[in-house]
């Protein structure tokens, strides 16, 4: 008894979900310019709310402002920390120049590599290593 039940449900399923689809049918193809007319209409609500957000956006402008700083005139040498670093006099006068903002190869003819393989023993020495942009 239970086994005709279960399949006279199951066949009356199948009609309703075959009579539901035959109605979704008949009313796409009854109503088929409301439909099309209301999907543009979408589409062009979406396209307008996009351009007047585009079009209406504020730009963030950055500006990159130079403060020069003056360095403070009571600098003084620590005389044991150089010996005890091994700087020469020579590196700490190019150390000097490239504090105060001066090209060290204008003032003693250097080249480009040898200002730079100044710098990396310096840095050696002060137990720096490698300059990050090379690591």
């Amino acid at each position: 008894m239970k086994k005709h039940i279960l399949i006279y449900g199951l066949c009356g399923g199948v009609l309703i979900v075959l009579l539901k689809l035959i109605e979704y049918r008949f009313l796409v193809v009854e109503h088929s310019i409301e439909i099309y007319g209301g999907l543009i209409a979408l589409l062009f609500a979406v396209l307008g709310i996009w351009l007047g957000l585009k079009l209406t956006r504020t730009r963030e402008t950055v500006v990159f402002k130079e403060v020069l700083l003056r360095a403070p005139n009571s600098f003084t040498l620590n005389e044991v920390k150089l010996r005890e670093l091994g700087i020469t006099r020579r590196e700490l006068e190019i150390l000097e120049l490239i504090a105060g903002g001066l090209h060290c190869t204008l003032r003693y003819s250097l080249s480009s590599n040898e200002r730079e393989a100044i710098v990396f023993a310096l840095r050696a020495q002060c137990g720096r290593g490698r300059p990050r942009s090379q690591q």
